[in-house]
């Protein structure tokens, strides 16, 4: 990063969702956000059997004359990345050239930018895949979903190698360890769950009290989400882990699952910068940025959404990214 504070965020670009009322005739939330380098866009799941594309490079449209400060939003392109229902989930591969969907039809599909037909098609799960997250060495694809299992695949061979049931209810978020050893699991009983790959056993499961208890929580217009603990990542040093859901954002210790760090009011995603000095978490209206060196927010982001479910860095943490209910992605500038 240019500088060693962050500046006042500035809202620098926005992308809106495209519209298709054959899938869905509501407004189309953005449920996964993730950056394609090579190709220079970013890539949505967002209520639709089609990925959307937002290019970083295409210019806004006009500004109206009346509003000088608004930022116009750019409508973002469907691919021909397609499943039979509803895509809720994407990863971006290491290598930044292939991708891997999951979501409402129970396939997982493997894509390479530039073509249009899937490389593979795994055999998915019983029910919803809900989360896909390569792991950093490229060589496993963990999944998660409705049927309560964790499966991790081999990306070559499009198999199962191993699969982890820990005992929970839904799982909706996944997050690897740098050096892929170990994976964390989320989902509606609050609970995260840390699993051994390479001897396939459990280390823990630490309650952290983000969990549903109720049998519907509608977010815009109708729109459920079913998780207790609904966005989790690792820091780029692989020794925080942070989650947030329904209650709080909680940062635990990786070695032993202590907690280091609780913040109320529910959350839905949570990215850590490159430098592993801020962590940036979503809330209902706000984008919100923890400092560790500091120990205090140093950053408020007022966005007008109900919930802002997926947030990334760019650009080595100059930007920061967000998409959630109202269908729209925004890009901020933090370095002035």
């Amino acid at each position: 990063m240019g500088t060693t504070e962050l500046k006042k965020p500035r809202l620098v670009k926005s992308f809106a969702m495209p519209v298709d009322v054959a899938v869905f005739s509501g407004i189309p939330s953005v449920t996964a956000l993730r950056h394609l380098p090579i190709a220079n866009v970013l890539l949505a799941a967002a209520m639709d059997r089609r990925v959307v594309c937002c290019d970083l490079s295409a210019e806004p449209p006009p500004v109206d004359g009346k509003k000088k400060d608004a930022v116009p939003a750019i409508v973002g392109k469907h691919l021909g990345w397609s499943h039979d229902n509803w895509i809720h989930s994407l990863d971006v591969h290491p290598d930044g050239e292939r991708v891997a969907t999951g979501g409402a039809d129970r396939a997982i599909k493997l894509w390479r930018w530039g073509t249009d037909q899937p490389l593979a098609t795994f055999a998915g799960h019983e029910e919803w895949v809900r989360v896909l997250a390569f792991s950093p060495n490229g060589k496993l694809l963990a999944s998660a979903g409705d049927d309560r299992l964790i499966k991790l695949w081999d990306i070559e061979t499009a198999k199962v190698v191993a699969s982890f049931n820990p005992q929970s209810s839904f799982l909706d978020t996944l997050a690897w360890s740098p050096d892929s050893t170990t994976l964390h699991v989320g989902g509606n009983d609050g609970k995260v769950y840390s699993w051994n790959v390479e001897e396939n056993k459990q280390l823990r499961a630490t309650d952290i009290g983000n969990r549903r208890d109720i049998e519907d929580e509608p977010l815009n217009g109708g729109f459920s989400y079913p998780g207790g603990i609904r966005g989790m990542t690792c820091s780029p040093d692989g020794k925080l882990l942070a989650a947030v859901g329904l209650t709080s954002l909680n940062v635990l210790n990786v070695a032993d699952g202590k907690e280091l760090l609780k913040r109320g009011g529910r959350g839905f995603g949570v990215a850590f910068h490159p430098s592993n000095r801020w962590l940036a978490f979503s809330r209902e209206k706000d984008i919100a940025i923890w400092d560790f060196r500091e120990k205090k927010e140093c950053q408020q982001i007022k966005v007008n959404q109900l919930g802002l479910l997926d947030i990334l860095f760019l650009e080595k943490g100059d930007k920061l990214v967000a998409g959630g209910c109202n269908g729209k992605v925004g890009i901020w500038n933090l370095v002035g």
